[in-house]
């Protein structure tokens, strides 16, 4: 009897050493099966398709800025293209890589407090999906652990280089805190030189492929043109200033850097104000407020647990009422929404899978031109801002080069905000509206 109660302690305290030990791989390898399964399952929507296209392109050998457009920079397109490359040029192989960058920021948020990664997550799983704004949360979280761990100004320069080289404005809002130091001017001088030389190897390069005028049209002319005609507001964004607030009071009180981050990195959710972009720009100031108060927050942990089942509940009443499918090509293993296979198969039907004389003006182009196997060209993007400078001049005349023996799809009904309407209503004024094929019009030159 003796003996069997001992074996059963020793057995009771050998099981909490082995629970203890490998707590941490259990929890970020359930974390990554569902970051995983959230990115596969949920809702195919434009900026996914944006983001795999950029990537699939890269990928196949197209040169970004030349034969496709985008407004964003080249890093994210160049370093999922290369995976993508590497795994396979497919959905599974892109999910799989944005579920490591993703799971990267678990980990930053982990090295930088351990109190507070369990409370983070279910922030991290509304915010970063399969697009390149998890690496600006990457890199914006990143340079917040260095500042805290004091490491190297010329590394902290360079992370928020590849900032930059990701999104200009997510570079730049996390280059002005660093002004922080201006009495020891010494360490801006460094941080400046590890931001200057990252981004003048990718000018070079881009000048070596006589790219550079391109690549400064639409990233840096673009940008201007894309702010300007793309204001959304949410009534969420109201939380932003009341966090502003505090996080200021904070600075003031305490003089920490990390605020200063918090604070500056809120500005992206300019001009898209919406929920899923607040949620974005909010992640630093959130995990700073939670170091700030790790103590509370670590009480907190366990309900987490259940705020992660949030995400994974919508997940599934989106699926039950999303009509999934699969397509027999790009989405072979991905389901889509089957409104989407329909309208495909209507306009094959419609065009006899030809489509040599089809000109598409769609605000889905990438999704209907993947799903069709038709190469992308530097006029599938049509958003406000994505067309460089002068972009709209620029697709009218590529229109009017079209004009012969052309049929020009547009949707019947516009979704996106961001779609450039001046665009359309130069196809409805100029063009007949030929016929009416699932979701789409079809217009021929009058």
């Amino acid at each position: 009897m003796f003996a069997t109660k001992i074996n059963k302690t020793c057995y009771n305290i050998t099981g909490d050493k082995m629970l203890k030990k490998y707590k941490i791989p259990i929890i970020f390898s359930l974390t990554g099966i569902i970051v995983f399964t959230i990115l596969f399952f949920s809702k195919v929507n434009s900026d996914l398709m944006w983001n795999f296209g950029y990537s699939y392109n890269t990928a196949i050998g197209k040169l970004m800025y030349r034969d496709f457009n985008m407004v964003i920079s080249p890093l994210y397109p160049t370093l999922t293209g290369f995976l993508m490359y590497i795994l396979g040029n497919n959905m599974i192989a892109f999910t799989l890589i944005n579920t490591f960058y993703v799971m990267l920021v678990v980990y930053i948020i982990y090295k930088l407090n351990p109190k507070i990664y369990l409370m983070s997550i279910p922030f991290v799983l509304i915010s970063c999906l399969a697009n390149y704004n998890t690496l600006c949360i990457l890199f914006a979280l990143l340079v917040i652990y260095l500042e805290k761990k004091e490491k190297s100004d010329y590394l902290i320069g360079f992370i928020i280089a590849l900032a930059f080289l990701t999104k200009i404005n997510a570079g730049i809002f996390l280059a002005i805190p660093s002004l922080f130091y201006i009495k020891k001017f010494n360490k801006i001088i460094k941080r400046s030189i590890g931001f200057i030389i990252p981004n003048a190897i990718v000018a070079l390069i881009f000048l070596i492929l006589n790219n550079l005028k391109n690549y400064i049209s639409y990233v840096f002319l673009g940008v201007l043109d894309f702010a300007s005609n793309n204001l959304q507001f949410s009534l969420i964004a109201l939380v932003v200033p009341v966090i502003i607030i505090y996080l200021i009071y904070l600075f003031i009180k305490e003089k920490k850097i990390a605020y200063l981050y918090g604070i500056f990195f809120t500005a992206l959710i300019y001009p898209v104000m919406n929920e899923l972009h607040v949620v974005i720009a909010l992640i630093p100031a959130i995990v700073v407020l939670f170091d700030r108060y790790e103590d509370y927050i670590y009480k907190l942990r366990y309900f987490a647990f259940l705020f992660i089942f949030i995400p994974i509940v919508g997940l599934v009443l989106d699926y039950r009422s999303a009509g999934y499918t699969h397509d027999n090509n790009l989405f072979k293993y991905r389901p889509i929404q089957s409104e989407y296979v329909k309208n495909k198969n209507d306009l094959d039907r419609y065009f006899n899978g030809y489509y040599e004389d089809v000109c598409f003006l769609l605000y889905d182009n990438y999704l209907y031109k993947l799903m069709l196997d038709l190469p992308i060209n530097k006029y599938d993007v049509i958003l406000y801002g994505n067309l460089g400078y002068k972009g709209t001049d620029k697709m009218i005349n590529y229109l009017k080069s079209k004009e012969k023996n052309h049929y020009f799809v547009v949707d019947s009904v516009i979704n996106g905000a961001q779609y450039n309407e001046k665009i359309l209503n130069y196809v409805q004024k100029n063009y007949d509206m030929y016929a009416l094929v699932g979701n789409f019009y079809i217009f021929k030159k009058k």
